[in-house]
C-alpha cells in the first residue's frame, strides 16, 4: 500500500471532534446541539453561559431585578439539552469587555477588539481533543482561525449574512432611496468588517451559509464556489406549532416580525399597505422601531406598529397573522420567515431575505422594489382562501424537511469529508 493510500485510510477512520466557537447565543446554540446529537461535539467556547446552579445564572437573576431586559437576555444564554460540561465560558472577560463597549466609535471596532481578546482566551485554554473548529465569520478573529489551522485542525466558518461588500451596497442604496428615514443610521466600520471577512475566507477550509443569496455574494467577492455549501438554518427554538386559521377572516392580517428599519424593507412594507382597504386587510409590524418618528407619522397609513416585544410573544403574534410579508433587502437566512413558515403561514418575501420559500409554492418571491408585484401577490392570497391554505401547508411541509436530525447529518458529513481530504 502506498503512503498516500495509507494516509487516506487513516483519515477515513478519524471521527470528527468539533470545537464550536461562538459569542452570544447564536441561533440558540443550534450548531453545538446538532453536533452533540451525533456525538461529534468536543467543546464550546462562549463568553457567557447561564448554566443551572451556576454563578453566572445567579448573577443574571440578580441583574434582572435592576434591568429586566438585559437580565433576561443574560438568563437566556442557555439551551436545554446541551451538555453543560462541554461549555467553557469566560464571564469575567465578558463583563470587563462590556464595560469597555462605549469607548469605541462603532460596534464593529468594539467587536473586532472583543474577538481578539476572546481569541487569546481560547488559545490559553487550548482546543482539547478537537480536530475541527466551527465558528462565525465576523465574530471569530482571523488570528484564531490561523491558530487552529496551524495546529492542523479543519476550520469551518459560518457566513451569517451576505458579505459586507454586498451589505454595504444595499445599505447605501436604501439610504439614498429613503433619505431621512433613519436619522441616526448605523455608524458601521465597513472597511474593518471587509478586512476581517476576507482574511477569514482565505484561512478557512470551508464556508457554510444559510442561502443561495449569501453563496452568490461570496462567489461574487472572489470565494471559490467549491469552498461554499448552503445549509438553510433551522428555527432558533424548538419550532412553533402549526395553526389552524379561519377560512375567511375579516379583516385579514398581513404581518411582519423583526426590526422595523431600512434593511428589513420597512418603507416597502408601508408602501404596499397603502394599496389595501384597512377595513378588509390590516397590516401589522412587530418589532423594535428604528425609523424617524416624524417620517413614520407621514407614511404610516393603515399600518400598526407594536414596537419591541418580548421573544415569548412572537408566537402569539404569528398565530394572529393570515399572511406573512417580509420585504427585506439583505439577510443571511431570515429566522423570522422560518418561524412564520413553522406556523403554516403563506409567505411573501424577497430573494435577498435568504429565503427557502419557492415562488408559487410556499408563497411568492419578488424583488424588494416590485411594489406592484407585492400588491398582486398579497391580493391573490387575500382573494383566494384555498391558495392561502395550500401555500400555508406547503410552508410547514417545507420547514419540516429541515430538522435537527437532517442538520446534524449534514454537519457530520461535511466534517467527515473535510477530515478525509483536509490537512489532518
Amino acid at each position: 500500500m502506498s503512503e498516500s493510500a495509507q494516509e487516506l485510510e487513516s483519515r477515513s477512520s478519524i471521527s470528527p471532534k468539533v470545537c464550536v466557537i461562538q459569542d452570544g447565543a447564536r441561533r440558540n446554540y443550534m450548531v453545538p446541539l446538532a453536533l452533540q446529537e451525533i456525538g461529534m461535539l468536543d467543546r464550546v467556547f462562549t463568553d457567557w453561559y447561564a448554566e443551572d446552579r451556576s454563578i453566572t445564572k445567579g448573577f443574571s437573576q440578580l441583574m434582572r431585578r435592576f434591568d429586566k431586559i438585559r437580565g433576561q437576555k443574560m438568563l437566556d444564554r442557555h439551551r436545554a439539552g446541551l451538555d453543560g460540561r462541554r461549555i467553557l465560558s469566560c464571564p469575567l472577560l465578558a463583563l470587563r469587555c462590556e464595560l469597555a463597549r462605549n469607548q469605541f466609535s462603532s460596534s464593529e471596532e468594539y467587536f473586532e477588539w472583543f474577538s481578539l481578546k476572546f481569541a487569546r482566551w481560547v488559545r490559553s485554554k487550548g482546543m482539547g481533543e478537537s480536530n475541527s473548529v466551527y465558528g462565525y465569520i465576523r465574530n471569530v478573529h482571523p488570528r484564531l482561525w490561523d491558530f487552529a489551522s496551524s495546529k492542523g485542525l479543519v476550520t469551518v466558518g459560518d457566513q451569517m449574512i451576505a458579505p459586507s461588500a454586498v451589505e454595504r451596497r444595499e445599505f447605501q442604496l436604501q439610504q439614498e432611496r429613503w433619505p431621512g428615514w433613519e436619522t441616526n443610521p448605523t455608524n458601521c466600520a465597513w472597511e474593518l468588517v471587509d478586512q476581517m471577512e476576507r482574511e477569514s475566507w482565505d484561512l478557512l477550509d470551508h464556508i457554510i451559509c444559510g442561502s443561495d443569496y449569501v453563496k452568490d455574494g461570496l462567489i461574487a467577492e472572489g470565494v471559490e464556489s467549491s469552498k461554499v455549501s448552503v445549509t438553510p438554518y433551522l428555527p432558533s427554538g424548538a419550532g412553533f406549532p402549526i395553526v389552524e386559521r379561519k377560512w375567511d377572516p375579516k379583516p385579514m392580517i398581513v404581518g411582519f416580525t423583526g426590526a422595523v428599519g431600512l434593511r428589513k424593507g420597512a418603507p416597502y412594507f408601508l408602501e404596499v399597505a397603502k394599496h389595501f382597504d384597512p377595513k378588509l386587510v390590516k397590516f401589522v409590524m412587530v418589532g423594535k422601531i428604528g425609523l424617524d418618528k416624524q417620517v413614520l407619522e407621514r407614511n404610516l397609513g393603515n399600518v400598526e406598529l407594536t414596537g419591541a416585544v418580548p421573544r415569548s410573544q412572537i408566537q402569539s403574534w404569528l398565530n394572529r397573522f393570515d399572511i406573512f410579508f417580509f420585504p427585506s433587502t439583505c439577510e443571511g437566512c431570515a429566522g423570522s420567515v422560518v418561524e412564520a413558515m413553522d406556523t403554516g403561514l403563506p409567505i411573501v418575501t424577497t430573494r435577498n431575505s435568504g429565503t427557502i420559500v419557492r415562488d408559487g409554492v410556499e408563497g411568492f418571491v419578488r424583488d424588494y422594489t416590485d411594489i406592484s408585484g407585492f400588491v398582486d401577490a398579497i391580493q391573490k392570497l387575500v382573494d383566494d382562501p384555498e391558495l392561502r391554505h395550500r401555500t400555508g401547508v406547503a410552508s410547514r411541509l417545507r420547514n419540516d424537511q429541515f430538522t435537527l436530525d437532517s442538520y446534524s447529518t449534514t454537519l457530520g458529513s461535511l466534517f467527515g469529508s473535510l477530515l478525509q481530504t483536509g490537512r489532518i
